[in-house]
């Protein structure tokens, strides 16, 4: 049954004023403080604010779902997008890497070998580094920061010290894989809120802060 304007808006009880509460952007079913809708499965708690029930009255489901849509992909709070992060990711990797090489190369100007303390500063870096960035530092890595994004939850809150090790863990774990980071930003880049895999695991989302 197609959705039109008529099947989601149910009349008034006789005598009573109808209330203009809050609907679903996709469907129109009331949202009543819902975090996922109860008809269609959207996540509410992606808009920052959701439409009225006159909306769909003035406008037609298409018209309202078009605007949200487009208020997503725009502004402070928008999606980050895939090649902005694998920006940010290349910006933590030269900083994991390159500064123990580059300690290490200084050091070995007057006499002293480092390798090994080389290798567990990028073994510690690459391990504590992002979860301790993002879940204490506004979910920015020095990168992330670089590139004008943050990591959160889908609701809009910080990632908290375990979401982010176990997510930045898996998101190493896939990059282990041949073509693994690929086909996680394959999956980012196919839906409007850029949720990649571990994402989508850890119920994270990567926005935009300016």
């Amino acid at each position: 049954m197609p959705i039109t304007n008529e099947s989601i808006l149910s009349p008034a009880m006789p005598g009573v004023a109808e209330v203009d509460e809050y609907v679903c952007p996709n469907c129109g079913t009331p949202a009543r403080g819902a975090s996922v809708c109860t008809a269609c499965g959207t996540d509410l708690d992606t808009y920052k604010e959701l439409p009225r029930r006159s909306e769909f009255q003035e406008g037609g489901v298409e018209a309202v779902r078009a605007a949200y849509v487009e208020e997503l992909r725009q502004g402070a709070g928008a999606p980050g997008g895939v090649l902005v992060r694998w920006g940010a990711l290349f910006l933590d990797n030269l900083l994991c890497i390159g500064v123990p090489l580059l300690g290490v190369m200084l050091l070995a100007l007057v006499g002293v070998d480092a390798v090994t303390v080389a290798v567990l500063a990028i073994l510690a870096l690459w391990l504590f580094y992002a979860p301790l960035m993002l879940a204490f530092a506004d979910g920015q890595t020095l990168g992330k920061k670089a590139m004008n994004v943050r990591v959160e939850t889908r609701d809009g809150k910080r990632i908290g010290l375990a979401r982010a090790f176990g997510r930045e863990t898996f998101k190493a774990i896939l990059s282990a894989f041949p073509l693994g980071l690929l086909v996680d930003a394959l999956v980012a880049g196919t839906n409007d809120e850029r949720r990649s895999i571990h994402d989508r695991v850890f119920g994270t989302r990567v926005v935009t802060t300016q």
